[in-house]
């Protein structure tokens, strides 16, 4: 069960990547256009997901972008002026 769950993840990123190739190859004609934008997306939902999964991810906040040690402009008491 140990190897399972890394093994499963590394297949999904390997689906993942042939997906988003085979649709950037059908973005190529305009005929196939929506078909390769829909297999892209489904190839980058599965690398999403299997990101989300790995046991290895210690911080989630990083993958949306905001680091927890950052604090927003807005959250900040105004400063004073002399």
């Amino acid at each position: 069960m140990e190897t399972l769950i890394p093994t499963t993840i590394q297949l999904s990123y390997l689906g993942a990547t042939a997906l988003f190739f085979l649709g950037l190859k059908k973005l190529g004609s305009p005929a196939t256009a929506r078909q390769g934008n829909t297999l892209a997306a489904v190839g980058m939902l599965i690398a999403v997901v299997a990101t989300l999964l790995d046991l290895q991810v210690v911080n989630y906040l990083m993958i949306g972008g905001r680091s927890p040690s950052v604090r927003s402009s807005a959250s900040s008491p105004p400063k004073k002026s002399p």
